[in-house]
């Protein structure tokens, strides 16, 4: 999501992905079973200009491909557990679903880009490994439920029809 200031300039929105909650079922309920396992990969990053708000900062736009889900997103928001982060860094910033910006100094351009790739493959190996099983494990329950909850109707229909 782009937020733009009154002279038209794009402006980071907070890091939080909008809309996000924790993994709940709604999430499981729109996703594909490929969605559970994901790869994502840093894209070619482009400058997208100078931070009109820190005019010693520039825009980076950095594309993920494939598009992560929301529960990825807020994994990479958070910063996936015992992954590490230069507190002196800009962290990045969505801009939509599938890209960030980055907010960094001309003279570590290459630093921001070696820390978004080791976030993104910590953010992978977390999800992957915490998050994937997870959602796999509560769809089937749902899917389980939604049966169980078929069958009763269907008995119920049934007895009905012998009364």
């Amino acid at each position: 999501m782009t937020v733009t200031d009154s002279d038209s300039h794009p402006t980071p929105t907070t890091s939080k992905v909008e809309g996000s909650s924790p993994i709940i079922g709604d999430t499981i309920d729109h996703m594909a079973a490929s969605d559970y396992t994901l790869n994502i990969s840093v894209g070619k990053p482009e400058v997208d200009g100078i931070d009109p708000h820190a005019r010693g900062l520039l825009l980076i736009r950095v594309p993920f491909e494939p598009e992560p889900n929301t529960p990825w997103r807020e994994v990479f928001v958070e910063g996936p557990p015992g992954a590490s982060y230069s507190a002196s860094m800009h962290p990045p910033v969505f801009f939509g679903p599938a890209e960030v910006t980055l907010r960094c100094p001309d003279d570590e351009i290459e630093l921001y880009i070696s820390s978004l790739r080791e976030r993104v493959d910590a953010t992978n190996e977390y999800y992957n490994g915490e998050i994937a099983p997870r959602l796999r494990r509560m769809r089937s329950e749902r899917r389980a439920a939604v049966t169980e909850e078929q069958r009763r109707l269907e008995e119920a229909r049934k007895r009905l029809e012998n009364l």
